[in-house]
């Protein structure tokens, strides 16, 4: 995803940046033009090892405001797992001044897990591990009921920031289908 959006920014001649993100900003590619440097961009997504747990997308866009000068189209990749309260006023200052599209990555456990019974879940913020009872209908009905409140919540911010989001799935399905949602 992030070569697409690089190469197509190349294609425009317009520069291009990089800012990734854990609990705090981790690595940072200053915005230049040039294919050569959209290649060095990709090699670094593909390496970068993040040194820490958690996602803070309030850090990540904190850093958009204080160094982004000029107006400029900044792609927001992330799962936006977080509840909204942690980066609504972080989201809110930036697509002021820039032109923000949020890039929703969903997995599609988040809308169908499957019952495989007792499983060693990982919360991969805190390294925290959990058994789960995958069978319990108790155990489903609450986390489909908070996927889907997360996600309403998601929308709710969005619109009111008049932001359009582009809805991505990890799942690879038919390399002739891309579904954009």
């Amino acid at each position: 995803l992030a070569a697409l959006l690089a190469f197509s920014a190349t294609k425009n001649n317009d520069r291009v940046g990089l800012a990734m993100f854990t609990d705090r900003v981790e690595h940072i590619v200053t915005p230049k033009k040039g294919k050569k440097h959209v290649l060095r961009l990709i090699s670094d997504v593909l390496t970068h090892k993040p040194s820490h747990r958690g996602t803070r997308i309030d850090e990540a866009l904190g850093w958009m405001s204080r160094i982004g000068r000029r107006k400029t189209i900044c792609f927001v990749v992330s799962d936006f797992l977080q509840p909204t309260e942690s980066f609504d006023k972080a989201l809110s200052i930036v697509a002021r001044r820039h032109d923000v599209v949020p890039i929703v990555v969903h997995d599609r456990f988040e809308r169908e897990l499957p019952k495989l019974g007792l499983v060693l879940a990982e919360d991969l913020e805190t390294g925290r591990e959990v058994w789960i009872d995958t069978d319990s209908r108790k155990f489903r009905e609450r986390y489909f009921a908070a996927n889907a409140e997360r996600d309403k919540r998601l929308k709710e911010l969005l619109r009111k920031l008049k932001l359009d989001a582009i809805e991505v799935e990890t799942e690879y399905r038919n390399p002739n289908v891309v579904k954009v949602v």
